[in-house]
């Protein structure tokens, strides 16, 4: 189910450095190879179509004088790869997928024959990948579906990747969980303050998952830990479509031996359901997608604490509870004391996506994805309630790519990408004063809330591929690109601004003496407006048939000054405005030794034809 490439031909050398920039887009699925006859003599002048059987989509180029063809940018799926020739038979390669970034090597040979006539080979792709030096795992749509998924969060696959660990997150190779970069239809999707991922897509709504671990191009930048690229599902041709209802509740689930039954199960209630439907709007040009999920469960935090009996507290003590509201009863007669506070947490998960095909060159995706996230504390009528918090997170993210095939040999990709985040996190009690007894209990719940945070992006990619094949170093296919993300992030953060007591025991909460008061005060509000610029120019070389050198140079630049540290006058700090220096080499080899060097023919014309289902 997982399938890991790049270096298992070959050796790698990777030089990276870590770098601050936009991302670029994930790259897509490329087809290339020689067409050749029946003696091994390569055929120039080719003529290459892509049909994508699901979709319909159309893409066309042509083989150049050294025989070769590329498709570049082509979505994830099964393809059906025909190669002919007026005078040849008919080649045809069935049963082919080609995953999520990879580039696929596939070869044909003609034999004499009538172009009626068609030879046909039933098999899958190649799984070894021969032009990349990256260390990978890639995750389809059949790998998802059988997977066991707790929570049915596509973030729990990542720890398959090699060199993955639960830290933080997920993390790679050594680094934290907040080092990675997150791409979703290439766009960015990495949180720019906690670096985790921002928009949570449902399940169902993902089509493929790629994690490049080490050894990744200078396409991709801001990451020292991995890189996770995703692809959403798109519709066809045929009108498909699945839900599904999950039930669970306290009542039908066996209690663990060990626990105490003189004392009730703790809540617990999970109903989460939703589904997708997909389908032509216009066959073979147009269609949609569309996806809802959501998530009600019923939950609980158990807490076991030494309470005091009310009977001994101190004036000080009760004026400090009437004042908050909170009533003697919760203390009971005193002693060690179980008690549980139910919480639920609601989720709604909309994504919808159109795709069409505006010509035979070129493709235009569309998508917008929502998220509402609400976590509120209930009420149970305990003391621990009053440690109650209440939780709201909300995302609405568009994106735009359109993808043109210049010419046989050059193709763009422009990705837009707008959106905005809006997070709430406030205590369930704002008026009280925090309340630390050592050796017993809390009240007020997070210290560090309320707090609040809108954030907007704005993002622009291009990205520029040109091939070249038949000079005297060999094919060359160079990539170059430029990134712009201007992020904006209005905040608060009122940490301990409600104040903390702090009591060292419970007798002396009882006499209503703490051993110190702590608060912050002033105005935590908070601009943190940051430009993010990333050029970069790579080449995959083939200097030899079995041989591919990744070579790259990326440099990044962030204009973010420091809002915190503003002078007399206003202006804000310098931050990491001055640092102009982020240059980032990369450079890595893939070795498939034994691949034999083609030979020219005489051959005028050859025609090639990709199927995806």
């Amino acid at each position: 189910m997982t399938r890991l490439t790049g270096t298992a031909l070959g050796g790698c050398v990777l030089l990276h450095l870590l770098v601050f920039a936009a991302p670029v887009a994930a790259q897509l699925d490329t087809a290339t190879g020689i067409v050749s006859d029946a003696q091994g003599a390569v055929i120039p002048g080719a003529t290459v179509t892509a049909v994508n059987k699901n979709s319909g989509f159309v893409r066309a180029t042509a083989t150049d004088a050294e025989g070769r063809y590329r498709l570049a940018a082509l979505t994830p799926g099964r393809y059906e790869l025909t190669a002919e020739l007026q005078g040849f038979s008919r080649a045809l390669r069935d049963g082919l997928t080609f995953a999520l970034g990879s580039e696929t090597v596939l070869n044909f040979s003609l034999q004499v024959g009538a172009l009626s006539e068609a030879v046909t080979v039933t098999a899958e792709t190649p799984i070894v990948q021969t032009t990349t030096a990256a260390v990978e795992m890639r995750l389809d749509r059949a790998a998802i579906d059988v997977l066991p998924i707790i929570g049915r969060s596509y973030l729990s696959l990542l720890r398959m990747a090699p060199g993955a660990q639960s830290s933080n997150g997920t993390s790679f190779v050594g680094s934290r969980g907040r080092s990675n970069q997150w791409n979703i239809d290439g766009v960015d999707n990495s949180e720019d303050i906690s670096g985790y991922s921002r928009q949570s897509l449902a399940l169902d709504s993902v089509q493929e998952v790629q994690v490049l671990v080490t050894g990744f191009k200078a396409e991709y930048g801001q990451a020292s830990g991995g890189v996770v690229n995703v692809v959403t599902r798109s519709g066809t041709n045929d009108l498909r479509g699945s839900g599904f209802f999950l039930f669970r509740d306290q009542s039908m689930m066996a209690r663990s031996p060990y626990a105490d039954r003189s004392l009730p199960a703790d809540p617990f209630q999970r109903i989460h359901y939703g589904g997708w439907l997909g389908g032509p709007i216009k066959q073979n040009k147009l269609h949609y997608f569309l996806n809802y999920e959501r998530e009600d469960r019923d939950t609980s935090s158990s807490s076991t604490r030494t309470l005091p009996a009310a009977t001994a507290f101190s004036p000080a003590t009760l004026q400090f509870l009437q004042q908050n509201n909170i009533p003697l009863s919760l203390f009971g007669g005193g002693g060690s004391t179980r008690q549980v506070r139910p919480e639920f947490i609601d989720v709604h998960n909309v994504t919808a996506k159109i795709d069409t095909q505006l010509s035979n060159t070129q493709s235009l995706t569309g998508r917008y994805q929502l998220t509402n996230d609400t976590q509120p504390s209930g009420q149970s009528g305990t003391l621990l309630d009053f440690n109650g918090n209440t939780e709201y997170f909300k995302t609405n993210y568009a994106n735009l790519n359109h993808k043109w095939v210049m010419s046989s040999n050059k193709l763009n990709e422009l990705y837009v990408q707008v959106g905005q985040s809006f997070g709430d996190w406030k205590p369930g009690y704002p008026g009280l004063t925090n309340l630390s007894v050592t050796g017993g209990f809390d009240l007020g719940g997070s210290s560090t809330y309320p707090q609040g945070r809108t954030d907007w992006i704005y993002q622009l990619v291009d990205n520029y591929t040109w091939t070249m094949s038949g000079t005297r170093t060999g094919e060359h296919s160079v990539k170059a690109g430029a990134q712009v993300k201007l992020f904006k992030s209005d905040s608060f953060f009122d940490s301990n601004f409600r104040g903390t007591y702090t009591f060292p025991s419970l007798n002396a909460f009882i006499a209503g003496t703490p051993s110190r008061l702590t608060q912050n005060q002033g105005n935590s509000a908070l601009a943190r407006p940051n430009q993010v610029y990333g050029l970069y120019l790579q080449d995959d070389w083939r200097p030899s048939s079995s041989l591919t050198i990744n070579a790259g140079l990326r440099y990044d630049y962030e204009g973010a000054k420091t809002e915190a540290l503003k002078d007399v006058t206003g202006t804000a700090g310098p931050g990491v405005s001055r640092d102009r220096n982020n240059l980032s080499p990369r450079f890595g080899f893939s070795w498939a030794p034994g691949a034999a060097p083609p030979r020219r023919s005489t051959a005028a014309q050859v025609f090639i034809t990709i199927r995806s289902s």
